[in-house]
């Protein structure tokens, strides 16, 4: 039996965004369905967002989400505001209970050398306030495009409340990180897969003895 996902508005669709389009979003709003903003600010862009490059304004980077039709840049107007921005999520939770966090870090590469869409990028993650955790997305590159690379984590709750928080790991150098298709699901405990395949035996010897 597979968990269902608990994190609400996990790819970051809601509210929508304009085709081709971007919004920004300050410090302490919770207009991004689900999470609130930490730091100074975040940006949710339109899978069909690009940009123009330096030197001579030829190269493109179109900023393709993982999955649908928004994703987050962590870096916010342009990386200038600090590794505090970032986005985060209360979630219940039971204490105890083992959870499978799962997300995509993106990495813009330009096709034209643009170096602030070169360098790889770090998504820093804090569960219920404990220590900074990067992961880094160094290996999928797609000239022109984000390339997106997935990271798995498992941690035990502690309380009945679970805060996930990601944040700006990445050198002021970058001015783009992505974030996509966060998910969260609890690992079924074995000893439900016991009473199950318990209880199948037991059903199989009742229709056994029956027959």
């Amino acid at each position: 039996m597979v968990s269902a996902d608990i994190v609400d508005n996990g790819s970051f669709e809601f509210p929508a965004i304009s085709p081709g389009g971007f919004e920004l979003f300050s410090g302490g709003s919770t207009a991004i369905t689900g999470w609130e903003v930490v730091g100074q600010n975040v940006l949710s862009l339109s899978t069909t967002y690009s940009e123009l490059g330096p030197p001579f304004f030829t190269g493109m980077v179109q900023f393709n989400s993982q999955t649908g039709l928004n994703a987050l840049d962590l870096t916010g107007g342009g990386n200038d505001s600090s590794a505090s921005n970032g986005v985060q999520q209360s979630v219940a939770t039971l204490a105890g209970a083992t959870y499978v966090l799962e997300f995509y870090v993106g990495r813009a590469q330009s096709n034209n050398g643009d170096s602030r869409y070169q360098t790889p990028t770090t998504m820093d993650l804090m569960i219920d306030g404990g220590p900074r955790t990067g992961f880094t997305n160094s290996d999928v590159v797609t000239p022109g495009f984000v390339g997106w690379r997935q990271f798995s984590t498992t941690f035990t709750a502690a309380n009945a409340t679970t805060t996930l928080t990601f944040l700006n790991g990445t050198p002021s150098t970058t001015n783009y990180l992505g974030l996509d298709n966060v998910s969260l699901t609890a690992v079924p405990e074995p000893s439900a897969f016991l009473l199950v395949g318990v209880a199948g035996v037991l059903s199989l010897a009742s229709r056994c003895r029956r027959s």
